[in-house]
């Protein structure tokens, strides 16, 4: 048997020669001085030899360690050499088998308008890529997932971290039909934080409803800003698109207020079915601008919010303008509108856009009347209060 002191002074010759170790082992001493470790073994009746590696990099104790594994296959019926190049191929998939090469086959087979694919692509390469792009897909597990996610969600982008994780997964499960992965590794749904709670505007419960309605009666602020305050009442509208309503938006024949989409939130034209108590209010202002239906003390400019807001507050209301949306949403269901009707009239968007507009279609005539019946409940609860 070979030892460290035999290997090292093993001299070269002028043609190669084998010092022989023990099962198939030996050392190939090259005329150049380089020596090999090598090993001979038999599959079937062909004889094979194995590259162990250069000795002094390879020791004699790691080349018998090596032989012993490869006498291992040999006796399972698994051929060493062969058995080095499937593993030398699978390291190479891993290396180019990875998660951005997957993402990118997965985004080309999507059929998306171009805008959108930009989209999703963008956020791949903004929160995935820089992470876990270049991993290769089949090793990645789910802490380094959450991992990516964690950063979106800590900087509150609760709804991108959403999209995220949809994206992945589905990248996974492109994977997996490739056969470029074993598995779905992406988080569940409940692994993602929860946004936290939205902090609703103050608003004005029904009771304390007739005890507004009085005190703005006879509230000695600017006439303007008590109109102002029964028209929000009335319509529940958002304040910035009451504040900024213009002459032209109105038709009092047909009993409707069009906002156009450029005052909208959702940017789409929201039209506001006028009860006859609405159309008395608007009836009641002086058109003292051409304009703006409620000027400010600027000329040319609308009413202030702060305005609204500390006309409120004298009254002795802790509210908000805003909230009288709340009023009136909470209300309309607590009366048993269809859910579907108070949403379409306070302009809250649906995720479905082809629902949104048939919407607004469809519900036109349940809104009107919805609207006058609002505008009853608070002219009783006035009566109330007198």
């Amino acid at each position: 048997m070979l030892t460290d002191t035999k290997a090292q002074v093993a001299e070269h010759k002028g043609k190669p020669y084998k010092v022989y170790d023990s099962h198939g082992l030996y050392l190939l001493i090259h005329p150049n001085g380089s020596k090999y470790w090598r090993y001979n073994y038999r599959l079937g009746s062909v004889q094979r030899t194995l590259a162990l590696g250069i000795y002094p990099s390879i020791k004699i104790r790691r080349a018998r360690r090596e032989r012993d594994a490869a006498k291992e296959l040999v006796r399972q019926g698994i051929c060493p050499v062969q058995d080095r190049r499937e593993r030398k191929q699978q390291n190479l998939s891993k290396v180019t088998n990875t998660f951005a090469s997957a993402a990118r086959e997965w985004h080309n087979t999507q059929q998306w308008t171009e805008r959108h694919a930009v989209k999703v692509w963008r956020s791949l390469e903004i929160h995935v890529l820089p992470a876990i792009g270049n991993v290769g897909i089949a090793t990645l597990d789910t802490r380094q997932l959450l991992n990516v996610l964690e950063p979106i969600q800590s900087a509150g982008k609760y709804d991108m971290a959403r999209r995220v994780r949809q994206r992945m997964s589905d990248v996974f499960d492109y994977a997996i039909a490739a056969g470029r992965a074993q598995g779905n590794p992406i988080p569940g749904w409940k692994a993602l934080k929860k946004p936290p709670r939205v902090q609703h505007f103050k608003a004005l419960a029904m009771d304390q409803v007739p005890e507004f309605q009085a005190k703005l009666a006879i509230y000695q602020g600017n006439p303007i800003t008590v109109l102002a305050l029964r028209l929000l009442l009335l319509t529940f509208v958002r304040p910035g698109e009451l504040r900024n309503a213009r002459w032209d938006e109105f038709n009092l024949e047909i009993g409707e207020w069009r906002i156009p989409a450029e005052r909208m939130k959702s940017r789409r034209e929201h039209v506001v079915p006028l009860s006859a108590q609405a159309k008395e209010v608007v009836n009641q202002i002086s058109p003292v601008s051409r304009d703006l239906v409620f000027p400010g003390s600027k000329p040319g400019k609308p009413l202030s919010d702060n305005t609204l807001r500390i006309a409120l507050h004298r009254m002795g209301f802790d509210v908000t303008a805003h909230g009288f949306r709340t009023l009136a949403s909470t209300a309309l269901n607590e009366n048993g509108f269809p859910p579907d009707i108070i949403e379409t009239q306070l302009a809250h968007l649906p995720a479905d856009r082809t629902r949104a507009a048939y919407n607004r279609a469809e519900y036109m005539e349940q809104r009107r009347e919805m609207m006058q019946t609002w505008a009853d409940m608070v002219s009783d609860l006035a009566i109330q209060k007198d």
